[in-house]
């Protein structure tokens, strides 16, 4: 199995290292950095977009979902999780699936959830790997 790369973003640092200790109790995640909601500091130059990126969702989440996308285009295969603690009405599922993000989970985080949504992406991202090959030959 595959050992990924992750970003938090995060705007409650307490919240944030929440996420973190998450990410790295499933075992699947090399290195995770924190990141705060800003377009233009994240990724800093010369940086590479992480393989996992999961956003902490407090006050406005449109700015989360402009970093989303923002991301999204830089990276087309990042994986990308949104977390709150409110449970998301159609509109917000919407807008956070317009921004790439795949999945919405449940705050407090359970890690086995989260470890599974990790397994799922690692999966497809070696079943792609192994199609494309195939395709090459």
């Amino acid at each position: 199995m595959m050992v990924l790369t992750a970003a938090v973003v995060s705007m409650d640092p307490g919240s944030g290292a929440y996420l973190r200790a998450c990410l790295q109790q499933t075992g699947l995640v090399l290195s995770v950095r924190e990141w705060g909601v800003s377009v233009h500091a994240h990724p800093s130059p010369g940086e590479i977009v992480p393989d996992i990126v999961l956003f902490d969702l407090a006050g406005d989440p449109e700015r989360y979902f402009t970093l989303a996308a923002h991301l999204r285009r830089l990276r087309p295969g990042v994986q990308m999780i949104a977390f709150s603690h409110q449970q998301p009405d159609q509109a917000l599922l919407l807008q956070a699936m317009r921004s790439g993000v795949q999945e919405f989970l449940p705050k407090p985080v359970d890690v086995q959830t989260l470890r599974e949504a990790l397994t799922r992406f690692t999966e497809e991202k070696e079943a792609a790997g192994t199609r494309t090959a195939e395709k090459l030959i």
